[in-house]
């Protein structure tokens, strides 16, 4: 009897669309990391294909859509609250937006399956057309995700598969977004495998025999890509250190003297450990943000700051404000000078610089290579310089905040960050020296912008046509923002795409991890953990075939299809509401 009861409970819940949406819900945040039961991700799509393949609509799906989307973007971006009390503002808000795909992935394919494809094609049964429709309209989805706002590149649904190297190999092919499409398509296969006839389940071949031909030739050219080895560059080792120094929107000299002990001790593990090894190392590697003391730069016909004023509270002269620029930039030149020289061996650090130009005061977060001799000139140093080109908004910049200054001023006191910082312009290759006597090429990214697969992809495409070609990819991180959240385990899937994506191994130092080594077919060779200190000392890498993959040379041509059928169904979507309802659903569906 309570067998009987049970099974009655779960054949009700399987018909209730809230039901439905709490497993969806429950199913996509155990598929991807920090929990990663990858399997969930094909589950999880289930009960939304089968109330798109439902004609008649529940009363309240969007409603309910959205409120589940919002709430799966409410736990798996917590971490985003974890900055600064604003961002719990922040976090809201971006949930509430980020939830919007959902319905917007539903009511798409709705009107393709219900009202395009049956007039276009009648004879096309709806399971079949599904089998296309829906993949692309998930996946145009998540290109938008990527651009709006700057774009949102974690939690896709192929972060949950970035353990299972063979499956996700076609990444070079289509990118990212192929990749979950990829998924989606599997999901709905798994959605239609199985109809009802005469009250018994009986199977529909054409779902099963195309996710068993997609999955034999995903395996296939996955193992295949897989053969083709990434190498260590012989006769070189790079230290990744890792701290696990909690970041700070305002640094006090308590923090300063604490960052800089813990690292120079790092320092002192890495080289100790290179001599147990007898491994001489090339580079030390620190993390974004490691070296507190801005470097500032100047440059001809500097803009003096209005209102400036001395420490008697007096205007100063543009004479006074040159003289005190100057011995300003050779001062934190010369610590930056020293803090190398204190290492001994060359290294590249995550720093502030502030360049003083003509147009007035402009910050940088950067990356600076700097060697131990002290020779470095200041145009040395300068072009030793990489800044970031994707700025994380809220974070690194406000937007809009430059604009609104010039009617307003005052405004900028509202921003805990001020005015923000500035994009960077241009990617940058470091040469490292090596004890082998052939340098070797890293392509320098910091921070999130190992999420950003177009920025990745536009930098190497632009460096190759420099006559520039990196060995490999090097990211410097400080995730001591987001403390033991999901964030580094995302971080970490999101570079294993962009190594498969251009074929580049990537290497990465973060503060508070995940600092990692990721070969050129995205196989994960050595990581620290969150929350860890360590050393990762390593070989440089680089793809033993120098292999050119059809995402790095067509970019995103590939996306404009999923977009142009997605908002051609909005499109068409839009025009029947205002026209009242018409096509294959009927008019209770629209309650």
């Amino acid at each position: 009897m309570n067998c009987k009861r049970l099974a009655d409970l779960i054949a009700r819940l399987a018909q209730d669309t809230r039901a439905q949406l709490f497993f969806v819900w429950a199913a996509l945040l155990l598929s991807l990391p920090p929990v990663g039961v990858c399997w969930l991700a094909f589950v999880a799509l289930v009960p939304l294909v089968r109330q798109i393949l439902n004609p008649e609509r529940p009363k309240w799906l969007y409603t309910h859509l959205w409120i589940c989307g919002t709430l799966f973007w409410l736990c798996e971006a917590h971490f985003v609250r974890y900055p600064h009390p604003v961002n719990y503002v922040l976090w809201g808000a971006m949930a509430c937006y980020l939830g919007v795909y959902l319905p917007l992935f539903v009511s798409v394919s709705r009107v393709w399956l219900y009202r395009i494809l049956p007039s276009l094609f009648p004879r096309l049964s709806t399971t079949t057309a599904a089998l296309f429709v829906l993949p692309l309209t998930w996946a145009a989805c998540d290109i938008l995700r990527y651009w709006i706002f700057t774009g949102y590149f974690m939690s896709s649904l192929c972060h949950a598969f970035y353990l299972w190297t063979p499956f996700i190999q076609t990444a070079d092919l289509v990118g990212e977004w192929g990749t979950t499409a990829t998924v989606v398509f599997l999901g709905v296969c798994l959605a239609t495998c199985v109809r009802r006839q005469d009250g018994r389940p009986r199977p529909r071949w054409t779902p099963i025999l195309a996710a068993a031909l997609m999955c034999a030739g995903i395996f296939s050219y996955g193992f295949w890509r897989m053969s083709q080895p990434c190498e260590a560059i012989p006769n070189t080792t790079l230290a990744l250190l890792q701290g696990n120094i909690p970041a700070q929107l305002f640094v006090d000299e308590a923090q300063v003297r604490a960052t800089e002990e813990q690292y120079f001790g790092l320092v002192r593990q890495a080289i100790l450990q290179a001599q147990a090894e007898n491994r001489p190392i090339d580079l030390l590697v620190f993390p974004e943000s490691i070296y507190r003391h801005p470097v500032i730069f100047e440059e001809p016909n500097a803009l003096q700051p209005p209102d400036l004023l001395d420490e008697n509270d007096q205007p100063m002269s543009p004479e006074e404000f040159r003289h005190r620029l100057h011995a300003a930039a050779e001062f934190t030149q010369d610590n930056l000078r020293t803090f190398t020289r204190i290492c001994g061996l060359p290294i590249i650090t995550g720093c502030g610089v502030e360049v003083y130009s003509p147009i007035g005061v402009k910050s940088y977060n950067t990356a600076i290579y700097v060697q131990p001799q002290g020779a470095e000139t200041v145009e040395t140093l300068r072009d030793a310089c990489y800044h970031k080109m994707h700025l994380v908004p809220f974070g690194e910049y406000i937007p809009f905040m430059r604009t609104l200054r010039r009617w307003k001023p005052d405004i900028v006191r509202l921003s805990p960050i001020g005015p923000g910082g500035e994009m960077g312009d241009c990617p940058v290759a470091f040469e490292i020296p090596t004890q082998s006597g052939t340098p070797v090429i890293a392509s320098m990214n910091i921070c999130f912008e190992s999420a950003v697969g177009r920025l990745l992809r536009r930098q190497l495409s632009t460096l190759r046509k420099a006559g520039v070609d990196p060995q490999f990819l090097l990211n410097v991180t400080n995730n001591g923002w987001f403390r033991q959240s999901n964030e580094t385990k995302l971080h970490l899937a999101c570079g294993v795409f962009r190594t498969i994506e251009n074929r580049k191994p990537l290497l990465t130092a973060a503060n508070f991890g995940i600092s990692s080594v990721i070969d050129s077919n995205g196989r994960i060779l050595e990581q620290l953990p969150t929350g860890g200190t360590g050393v990762l000392l390593t070989s440089a890498y680089r793809d033993s075939l120098n292999r050119r993959t059809l995402f790095a040379c067509t970019g995103h041509l590939s996306l404009w299809f999923p977009l142009v059928l997605f908002f051609a169904g909005a499109f068409v979507g839009l025009r029947s509401k205002s026209a009242g309802t018409t096509g294959n659903e009927s008019k209770s569906a629209h309650g």
